[in-house]
């Protein structure tokens, strides 16, 4: 039988990443500069051609430049960006698209061969709200715009469609510069309620896409950016990693262990939220030497229990362990029956003796190991434990 959850998230609406949206208003753009009728149809990186609705917002066809909009739809994925608005401005010329220093310093420039006589050289950069990389080791370039390659290939493939259509660059005009730059609205406040900060983007907004579909509380674009951080931490050279579930844990490991042999900054800790097995999947094979994990006794026992992903409304308590461990230490059946019905870890451990809890922690601390282990066996594990006032309690 389908649960409720389940049957909402069936029918879930998917929507549109930053780089389909751009992709969108750079192709609108500039084919109302080429004076040509196009609907507007994409083809995305999955394969599938899609219907997006980009707008002009002004055009000056003497000076050869064109500024299309879109607001992004992300259908119900809960993506800070929804709504957004997405402007590009397309020049066809270089004094028309009227750089700054930063924009020429930080320009991203790609040539589209249409075929062997035809080249379309293709100058990306960003405008209002979008952030420049300042950190090595991520998938753009330390010092360009955050334009990531996916969303840069779908842009690039779509105007390579759009001048083969309508046979542009004909013989007389084989080569043709375009400057396309990328902006969004409130890009600076909206970069603050993201993981930009962490990964080295600054001053905005990246554009990210890697098929131009968003997908519904599919969580594939935190796991992205959890693997992008990791990418970076190992392209510098760094073998040490820790992961954390939030902000209070990641700032207490620092504290910690920044003067310790695993030397722990903000360059290689990595917050991961619920997704434990993903992260230490992908750092058992980015061959990491040691890992940190730091946690709280929620994620503790969850990791013992052995779940995958820790969310609660994914994996609510499941209590048959912690029951287990409490009749093992001869615990009495009533206090066991009350302890059952309850839906928190902090509720348990009002019910019971203090030494009880702490066996009770020390065993769950074992549990959680080996879970991890499994998930990671190619590298040393550390676990900690922390309190809510962010205490080191255990480590093993």
């Amino acid at each position: 039988m389908t649960s409720t959850f389940e049957h909402k998230k069936q029918n879930l609406r998917s929507g549109f990443s930053t780089g389909a949206c751009a992709t969108s208003a750079a192709v609108k753009a500039y084919c109302y500069l080429k004076k040509i009728d196009f609907d507007d149809q994409l083809l995305f990186l999955d394969g599938k051609v899609r219907y997006l609705g980009s707008s002009v917002d002004s055009v000056d066809f003497e000076q050869k430049v064109c500024i299309a909009s879109i607001i992004k739809d992300a259908g119900d994925d809960p993506d800070v960006t929804n709504k957004a608005k997405i402007s590009i401005k397309v020049s066809l010329n270089e004094s028309a698209a009227n750089m700054s220093n930063k924009q020429n310093e930080y320009c991203l420039t790609k040539e589209i061969k249409v075929d062997e006589n035809r080249v379309l050289i293709c100058h990306l950069y960003g405008g209002e709200g979008i952030g420049v990389v300042t950190r090595s080791g991520l998938p753009v370039k330390k010092g360009l715009f955050a334009i990531n390659p996916k969303p840069v290939e779908m842009i690039l493939k779509n105007l390579q469609i759009v001048i083969n259509k309508f046979n542009l660059l004909t013989s007389e005009f084989k080569c043709e510069e375009i400057f396309i730059e990328i902006s969004i609205q409130n890009g600076v406040e909206i970069a603050k309620k993201t993981l930009n900060k962490s990964l080295g983007i600054i001053g905005g907004l990246s554009i990210l896409g890697t098929t131009g579909i968003v997908r519904p509380y599919s969580h594939e674009s935190y796991i992205a950016t959890i693997k992008i951080q990791l990418d970076a931490i190992i392209n510098n050279g760094l073998k040490n990693v820790a992961i954390c579930t939030g902000v209070q844990t990641e700032k207490a490991i620092i504290r910690d262990f920044k003067h310790s042999q695993y030397s722990i900054t903000k360059e290689n800790c990595v917050r991961i939220a619920d997704f434990i097995s993903e992260s230490l999947n992908y750092i058992n094979e980015q061959q990491f030497d040691n890992v940190i994990v730091g946690c709280m006794i929620g994620k503790l026992y969850k990791y013992a229990c052995g779940l995958k992903n820790t969310h609660a409304h994914k994996n609510a308590l499941d209590t048959h362990l912690i029951i287990k461990l409490l009749r093992k230490y001869f615990v009495n059946e009533n206090i066991i029956s009350e302890i059952a019905k309850l839906s928190t870890i902090r509720q348990i451990k009002e019910e019971i003796s203090i030494d009880i809890w702490q066996k009770l922690e020390h065993d769950i601390m074992g549990l959680a190991l080996i879970n991890l282990r499994k998930w990671c066996p190619n590298c040393y594990i550390k676990l900690l434990l922390y309190n809510h006032d962010n205490s080191l309690i255990r480590a093993l």
